[in-house]
């Protein structure tokens, strides 16, 4: 009975040690989301400090597996961007793009997270050559109810 108590908590302890978190925050410092790396990719968002978005579940399926399960991280960058996009087509002749990026390099893909002053946006990045075959994508938003 000892043996099966000291097992649980050193899985425990391994389990919250192999856990990731990242925060991104917005250009204005309006928005905060914090990125979860678990047994699955959750990411959560708020306004000055409220919940908007409660911790939500991402993930990819492709034809032979999925993409955001169980997932061991091997890198992580943070960067600023602040450029100007022309758009002689647009109403606009340039736009500004600002926002404050998160990119998660797994064995198989990237996530990147883009946080603008006015949203959140993610994609996923496949490293593979040639085509592949998505047969579902998970994005389960959580609304915060308060």
């Amino acid at each position: 009975m000892k043996k099966l108590f000291l097992l649980s908590i050193v899985v425990a302890v391994a389990s919250l040690a192999s856990a990731k978190q990242f925060n991104l925050i917005s250009p204005d410092h309006k928005l905060v989301s914090e990125v979860k790396i678990n047994e699955e990719i959750t990411f959560n968002l708020k306004i000055f400090g409220k919940n908007i978005i409660n911790d939500s579940p991402i993930a990819m399926q492709l034809q032979d597996n999925t993409w955001g399960k169980k997932e061991r991280l091997i890198k992580s960058y943070k960067r600023h961007i602040n450029t100007v996009i022309e758009s002689p087509l647009y109403k606009k002749n340039s736009i500004i793009d600002k926002y404050n990026q998160l990119l998660l390099q797994f064995a198989e893909f990237e996530i990147e997270f883009r946080m603008y002053d006015d949203g959140l946006a993610y994609r996923f990045i496949g490293k593979h050559d040639g085509n592949i075959i998505v047969k579902d994508e998970k994005a389960q938003y959580n609304v915060s109810h308060d």
